[in-house]
């Protein structure tokens, strides 16, 4: 399946120049009912320990853990973006049991306005969730959140 591949092996840059190696961790990949389903974490422990141990010593610090996520995150955008690009007419069958469905919206105003909707709906339950994600996305706030997450739709532009 192309895209749990390339989720865990971004592709080399050209005249061989190093990419950086991919921390999201495909647990798991399949069709579920005529869905593409990737079970997939970004940035996970085991994966940037792996990555700061090849490159650094000491201490992993916060900073490395929240660039790691970052392109992550914009390498999950990318992959999934280009897949829909290259099948415009499985567009749903691609995105709808996304992990991080949040990172696949065509526009950031999409992805602004969800984030409202999640805050501010009837959606309480779905608030709740995004508020958790200040922990997972290292971010002290939402507005944090939303900043970050513009950060990852800019650098999947393609």
């Amino acid at each position: 399946m192309y895209i749990a591949a390339a989720l865990q092996h971004p592709n080399p840059r050209c005249n061989g120049t190093r990419e950086r190696v991919s921390t999201i961790l495909v647990e798991q990949h399949k069709n579920k009912f005529n869905y593409v389903r990737v079970y997939c974490t970004l940035a996970d422990k085991g994966m940037v320990q792996k990555s700061w141990d090849e490159e650094e010593s000491g201490d992993i610090t916060e900073e490395y853990v929240k660039n790691c996520l970052l392109n992550d995150a914009i390498h999950y955008r990318r992959t999934y973006r280009t897949m829909m690009w290259l099948l415009p007419q499985h567009h749903d069958i691609i995105v709808r049991d996304a992990d991080y469905g949040y990172l696949l919206f065509d526009t950031l105003a999409d992805l602004d306005k969800w984030i409202d909707e999640q805050l501010y709906g009837s959606h309480m339950t779905n608030a709740e969730r995004l508020l958790e994600k200040r922990t997972a996305w290292h971010e002290a706030k939402v507005t944090d959140i939303k900043e970050f997450l513009h950060k990852a739709y800019e650098g999947a532009a393609f």
